[in-house]
């Protein structure tokens, strides 16, 4: 502990104390500070016991005996329960004195805890000038919080001027003696290549060693670098291990990370629809507004279950939409404008659909488009109408372009608008949906609602086939309708060595589940798909073990 030249404790008068009320508590303890006290027996131990165990008048007692006697420890436990209220009325200022006291005396943790009031302005004028001394002091005794407070200050250049080179050099300090804060924020760093060069392996590294000592956050992100397979072999199982120990701790990204491998069967996981309700539940219950989304979504077009839930839909999408989600908000209109779990109300969808149009969704623009045009829940207006389809053709999603050109599109009793159609199937197309490049294929080959054309379904199916990214079924079905035409002599001369050649593509790349749907996949590139091709695609699926495809080719065989 420091002490001037006569070995005595501070002068409480000289301008390192602020000032205080006379009738404070600190004040009246700081009163006796320096002054001859009787010996104890008691420990800064015991006084920190009580306070684990929330005893806190007692610990505030045994502290401030501690205290007036010199214990730098106890005086910054005082500043403790002072901050916090317990046992005792919460007081910034008193907290202000205790930690002042004990941080002029040189304990690292008070110039850290003084470091913090100044920051948050508690107890003291805010001043992150002032922040930065006392961290720096704190940092340079070897304090680990106050090293990865430093490095915030210099990284965002608060109260002092910007530095990556320091906030890396402090962050690393930190990290070093084990402060997983600090490795996981290098960690994020590394990642990122902010401040540093990217380099995945060190942010394993870094998230590694947060997460093996339980930091949640760690823990999540390293799962998703094994998922990925950045910076570490990808790994499936690996990935699932660290989401559930971060989800397990109530890391709410963790959760719903878990929920959305659960659904949609990645990373290793099997399709388990209780357990991703489960893990989505606790992520919507800590306010993540995507498990809410997507539990309103499951409820309203769930698969495996007989029933929907559309009571329990609108739970959670409206809470969803209020907190500004467009595509809950979007969700909402549908629900109102189809009765769904609400009474049908027109003007109610309106309303969701305007506020989810407002924020660019687009499919709320095209649903309120054609509210204005038909004069549902609003008063009919074509010029708005048609500016909300504007809107729609010249900033929509290229999904929401293709579903809109199927909406023109005859139905079993509709004659749909045919040139509609293709003018919104064209959009998508140019915007690199391969469900739109693969339907125009369809009807070029099929010449059913246009002129049949094969050059130009040739040019359709190689769009989606060129585009490597795409390993949709859309992918393989191009793939096969190519085969068939080159089988058949559609447009092209036939060559049953250019068909085999699109059929082996398709067997080089494609998995069981892709041979299963293409054993169910009729007509492609105007041509029929015969018995022996289907059998061929379900003996495929089959070998690698889907059992509906054994079933169907049981059921052909016999």
């Amino acid at each position: 502990m420091m002490r001037d030249k006569n070995n005595s404790l501070p002068d409480k008068s000289n301008n390192r104390f602020p000032a205080i009320s006379s009738n404070s508590l600190v004040a009246r303890g700081l009163s006796d500070l320096g002054k001859p006290v009787a010996k104890t027996a008691r420990q800064y131990s015991d006084a920190k016991k009580l306070y684990e165990n929330k005893q806190y008048v007692e610990a505030f007692e045994f502290a401030q005996e501690l205290a007036l006697a010199g214990d730098t420890d106890a005086m910054n436990l005082l500043g403790v329960i002072c901050r916090g209220g317990h046992g005792t009325e919460q007081n910034y200022a008193d907290a202000v004195v205790w930690f002042l006291t004990a941080a002029n005396l040189g304990l690292a943790k008070s110039q850290r805890n003084i470091g913090l009031m100044y920051l948050r302005g508690k107890g003291v004028e805010q001043n992150d000038a002032e922040a930065v001394k006392w961290y720096r002091l704190a940092a340079e005794q070897g304090d680990v919080e106050a090293q990865c407070k430093l490095g915030v200050m210099y990284y965002k250049g608060q109260g002092v001027e910007q530095d990556d080179e320091e906030a890396v050099k402090w962050y690393c300090m930190a990290a070093e003696q084990g402060y997983v804060t600090a490795q996981t924020i290098l960690g994020a760093m590394y990642a990122d290549g902010r401040c540093v060069e990217q380099d995945d392996e060190e942010a394993v590294k870094w998230f590694r060693l947060a997460a093996e000592r339980g930091n949640a956050t760690a823990q999540s992100i390293l799962g998703r670098m094994y998922a990925k397979g950045r910076g570490v072999g990808q790994d499936d199982e690996e990935a699932v291990k660290w989401y559930r120990l971060a989800a397990e701790q109530g890391y709410v990204d963790a959760q719903y990370k878990l929920g959305y491998v659960y659904r949609w069967d990645h990373h290793g996981a099997e399709h388990d629809y209780d357990e991703m309700v489960k893990w989505y539940r606790l992520a919507a219950a800590q306010g993540h507004v995507g498990a809410m989304l997507s539990l309103g979504l499951w409820f309203v077009y769930e698969q495996g279950r007989n029933e929907r839930d559309y009571a329990e839909a609108i739970k959670w999408l409206q809470i969803a939409a209020e907190k500004g989600n467009a595509r809950a908000q979007d969700c909402m209109g549908d629900m109102y404008a189809k009765g769904r779990g609400v009474e049908q109300d027109d003007v109610e969808a309106v309303k969701w659909y305007r506020l989810a149009a407002e924020q660019g969704y687009d499919r709320a623009q095209y649903a309120l488009a054609l509210r204005y045009k038909n004069g549902l829940g609003v008063e009919k207006d074509d010029e708005e109408a048609e500016r909300l389809l504007r809107e729609v053709a010249d900033h929509g999603d290229e999904d929401i372009l293709c579903g809109i050109a199927q909406d023109y599109m005859p139905g079993w009793e509709e004659k749909g608008d045919i040139a509609e159609a293709l003018k919104w199937y064209l959009l998508a197309a140019e915007r690199g949906s391969y469900e739109a490049q693969f339907d125009l294929g369809q009807m070029y080959a099929e010449g059913k609602v246009v002129e049949q054309n094969f050059a130009e379904a040739m040019k359709w199916y190689h769009s989606v086939i060129d585009n490597k990214s795409d390993c949709s079924i859309y992918r393989f079905w191009a793939m096969v309708a190519l085969a068939r035409m080159h089988k058949k002599g559609r447009g092209v001369k036939q060559s049953n060595a250019e068909a085999e050649k699109w059929y082996q593509m398709v067997v080089d790349e494609g998995k069981e589940e892709t041979f299963f749907l293409l054993g169910d996949s009729g007509t492609q590139g105007g041509v029929e798909q015969d018995d022996e091709e289907a059998v061929k695609w379900y003996r495929l699926a089959a070998e690698q073990g889907n059992a509906e495809a054994q079933t169907r080719l049981e059921q052909m065989l016999t």
